[in-house]
């Protein structure tokens, strides 16, 4: 099960589930989608055990988890930051999408704990507990849908793109270049971070470290996204977002290119 066709199994299906995620949100609301995705996502996560009795069953089961997973993504949160707090939405939408990165800093650790206490069938069935005992009451208690029509009563707070963008339909937007461009390098962006994930922890293995320092890389990956989503936000007040957003989807090309030959047999 440790192999990664079965990991890129279960991560095969969360694009159409956010592309249906997204839709269903612009149709009845962020909480309510929010609400039912965690609980259906708590639920998978808990009985996954019970499912995966072998290779095929794992890869189905993960893949109801990957599908309920990526309907919690940040469209929704990205939608209630946006409704709720208008002004400077770059520092907002930063800061809230910094917790990711917190989350990626405990996370490895804590499987490390899980699986040697537990193992993964508990550990799976306790991640699965929490997120039905803490995130899903939390977003019914204190996650609140933005007022009708934020987008488009408050103006003042809307720029040129935002007003030409409130005006276009899908199915207008999928006529424009733009639409397009934006989808092509997203999905390439896409791909090259889950390339980077998976092969982060063999990477560091081959630069000398332990498996278990190796694991950890993760960790400091994490950190950096806090920091990073929270300074990205601030200079997305500031500086044209055509110019940042170039600067950033160009900076993992560097960070792969100084990996390129690494592992190559040295020439005598």
């Amino acid at each position: 099960m440790g192999d990664c066709r079965w990991a890129a199994a279960g991560g095969a299906r969360p694009g159409l589930s956010t592309r249906a995620g997204g839709a269903l949100t612009d149709r009845f609301g962020p909480r309510r989608i929010l609400l039912l995705a965690s609980l259906a996502y708590a639920l998978s996560m808990i009985s996954l055990p019970f499912l995966a009795v072998g290779p095929g069953s794992f890869a189905i089961a993960l893949s109801i988890v990957a599908v309920f997973s990526a309907a919690i993504t940040p469209v929704g949160y990205s939608l209630l930051v946006i409704g709720w707090l208008p002004d400077r939405r770059g520092l907002a939408m930063g800061t809230a999408l910094a917790f990711t990165g917190i989350g990626v800093i405990m996370i490895p650790g804590l499987l490390s704990l899980l699986l040697s206490t537990i193992g993964w069938r508990g550990g799976y069935v306790l991640l699965g507990s929490a997120i039905l005992t803490l995130l899903t009451p939390s977003i019914y208690w204190l996650v609140r849908d933005p007022p009708a029509g934020f987008a488009s009563d408050d103006q003042t707070h809307l720029s040129e793109c935002d007003v030409m963008q409130s005006g276009l339909s899908l199915r207008q937007a999928m006529r424009t270049r733009a639409f397009w461009i934006l989808g092509l390098a997203f999905l390439l962006n896409g791909l090259a971070a889950a390339a980077g994930s998976i092969s982060l922890p063999s990477l560091a293995q081959g630069e000398g470290l332990s498996p278990a320092l190796a694991g950890l890389t993760l960790s400091v990956v994490g950190a950096s996204m806090v920091a990073s989503r929270i300074l990205i936000g601030i200079l997305f007040d500031r500086l044209p977002p055509i110019f940042l957003a170039t600067a950033i989807f160009a900076a993992p090309a560097g960070g792969y290119l100084g990996h390129v030959d690494k592992g190559q047999p040295e020439q005598s």
